[in-house]
C-alpha cells in the first residue's frame, strides 16, 4: 500500500530526474492511474509542458517523443534513449512550491479517428473549472 509519503518522494525522484536534463516538454503515457498522477504531478512542479498523446502505441509514441521531448512513462523501454521511466524510485522529500493553475500547461490529442490527432491545449485553470462543472453535474 502507497503512503502519502511514497506519493511525494516518488515525485521528488521524478522532479530531479527532470530538472537533471533541463526539460520544459514532456510527453506523459502511462498504464496506471497511480504512475499518471505522479508523472503528472512532477511535470507541473518542474514547469514542463505535459504532453497527453492519444495513446501509448510505439507508433503514436514516435510522433511526440525526442531529444527535445522525452517520454514519461512506466511503460520500460517505450521511449527508447528519450525516457524517464516512473518505476517507484523515490528521492528526499521536498517541500513542492504552490501551483500556478493558469501557468501550468497540458496538451491532450484527440484519437485522430477522422484524420491527424488534433492538439486540445489546457491550462490547469481550464481543467480544474471543468471538472467543477462535471461535479456539479451528478
Amino acid at each position: 500500500m502507497k503512503t502519502f509519503s511514497d506519493l511525494s518522494r516518488e515525485i521528488a525522484d521524478l522532479c530531479a530526474q527532470i530538472k537533471e536534463r533541463d526539460i520544459q516538454r514532456i510527453v506523459l503515457a502511462t498504464t496506471s492511474s497511480y504512475a499518471f498522477a505522479t508523472g503528472c504531478l512532477a511535470a507541473l512542479h518542474t514547469d514542463c509542458r505535459i504532453i497527453v498523446p492519444p495513446n501509448a502505441l510505439p507508433g503514436m509514441l514516435a510522433h511526440f517523443v525526442g531529444a527535445d521531448c522525452p517520454l514519461l512513462s512506466d511503460i520500460e523501454g517505450a521511449g527508447g534513449d528519450h525516457q524517464i521511466l516512473i518505476n517507484g524510485s523515490q528521492g528526499v522529500e521536498a517541500d513542492f512550491k504552490e501551483l500556478d493553475p493558469g501557468a501550468s500547461f497540458l496538451d491532450f490529442y484527440t484519437s485522430g479517428s477522422t484524420g491527424a490527432p488534433k492538439r486540445v491545449h489546457k491550462t490547469l485553470s481550464q481543467i480544474e473549472k471543468e471538472l467543477i462543472v462535471l461535479a456539479q453535474r451528478r
